[in-house]
């Protein structure tokens, strides 16, 4: 750091404004929003607390999502909100911010927190108000750049897999001759999970119980909220016992929401798995007519799915009944060679898409390292010099 520049505690520097309840405020047709910890505006007000140019960051649950709010507006009792004082600009504080660390000072147990005391004792560089506009400036030009470069990326991947999911509906909706049509329950039989009781489970086995949770965006990944029972279940549950290659779909999900429905060919596992309730496993019954490569291929298109999300019930939770999905339309090709020829150009687009969405969050990654830099840098003297402010 440059010698013409002054270390502060923050107790010295700035003021940091407690959230509190919004009841008596709360006003739909308010004129000042309503910030929780993780930056949802949740209602609106008649009345303020913090001005605006105030910097909000979590107390409890999201501390690690500093917000520049431009407008006066009233934060819940879980967000802090950072009220620069006179020897400090708004903006500067706030990128400051952005370049801590306050994972560091999360004295939480099962929900992140921060501690105002903890806060008040965070050391902040302070070069001259002038060149804290300067580098506000400069880094105010980097992160729109970096900003639109991440959007860029962003779009790049939804493109890729809006791609992916067009040529697989028209795949299977634009049909041609020698195609059959059936339902899956005339082809499938499933069996439903089983309702294991929570206070069953145990801290650690070789016997883990597959959740939804477990099949998030079609994709098995069982480090999401492990949960694990005796080893002897494997044998007393045995009907439900999954092995590699099983067809599983997920069955509950958000009303208006397609976070459900995921289905899932299991592979090899270090674990034995028990299938749960609100998942079911497809079972063909006719394997010599049907491809299992070809049905998944078919449940995961969104000819199918527009189809599938028809058929939940609930208000609040999206059920479906494995029942109602076997009287859904199964169509295909009743050459069975016919059938692997589609499943190897589904491959061969999955395998694009993928190598597009790979490449683009390898970008996304590497511009997050650059803005790491870039506010190391600031907050260490190295983006301005004693000459360039001079000037």
């Amino acid at each position: 750091m440059r010698e013409d520049w002054e270390i502060k505690r923050w107790e010295d520097v700035l003021e940091i404004r407690s959230g509190r309840n919004q009841k008596d405020v709360e006003n739909p047709d308010g004129k000042y929003p309503i910030y929780g910890s993780g930056g949802t505006i949740m209602n609106y007000a008649d009345d303020y607390l913090c001005e605006e140019g105030t910097t909000i960051i979590g107390r409890k649950g999201t501390i690690d999502n500093p917000l520049f709010i431009e407008t006066k507006f009233w934060n819940v009792d879980t967000a802090f909100g950072l009220v620069a004082g006179q020897k400090l600009d708004k903006r500067y504080l706030y990128y400051f911010c952005l370049s801590f660390d306050f994972t560091s000072r999360d004295k939480g147990t099962t929900l992140p927190s921060l501690v105002k005391k903890d806060l008040k004792k965070i050391k902040i560089p302070i070069p001259p108000l002038p060149e804290q506009k300067r580098i506000v400036v400069m880094l105010d030009e980097a992160f729109e750049a970096i900003d639109q470069a991440k959007a860029n990326i962003e779009r790049n991947i939804e493109n890729a897999e809006e791609l992916f999911q067009s040529k697989l509906k028209e795949i299977f909706s634009q049909r041609g001759e020698g195609w059959e049509e059936t339902t899956l329950g005339e082809m499938c039989s499933v069996l439903n999970g089983y309702a294991f009781k929570s206070k069953e489970a145990i801290d650690s086995s070789n016997t883990q119980l597959l959740r939804m949770g477990n099949l998030y965006q079609n994709e098995l990944d069982l480090e999401r909220r492990p949960v694990f029972y005796p080893d002897s279940y494997a044998e007393e549950y045995d009907k439900f016992v999954l092995n590699e290659g099983d067809l599983i779909m997920s069955l509950t999900g958000t009303v208006d929401k397609r976070d459900y429905g995921y289905t899932v060919e299991l592979p090899e596992t270090d674990v034995t798995l028990l299938l749960n309730q609100r998942i079911m496993k497809i079972i063909i019954d006719k394997p010599d007519l049907i491809n299992k490569s070809f049905l998944k291929g078919y449940l995961l298109s969104p000819f199918f799915l527009d189809k599938l999300y028809e058929t939940a019930s609930g208000t609040r939770q999206a059920n479906l009944s494995s029942r109602k999905i076997m009287y859904l339309p199964f169509y295909y090709p009743s050459d069975i060679e016919t059938q692997k020829n589609i499943v190897d150009v589904i491959q061969s687009l999955k395998e694009v898409t993928n190598s597009i969405i790979q490449n683009n969050k390898i970008r996304r990654s590497n511009i997050e390292e650059l803005k790491k830099s870039i506010l190391q840098k600031a907050f260490s003297g190295e983006l301005t010099t004693n000459e360039q402010v001079a000037a």
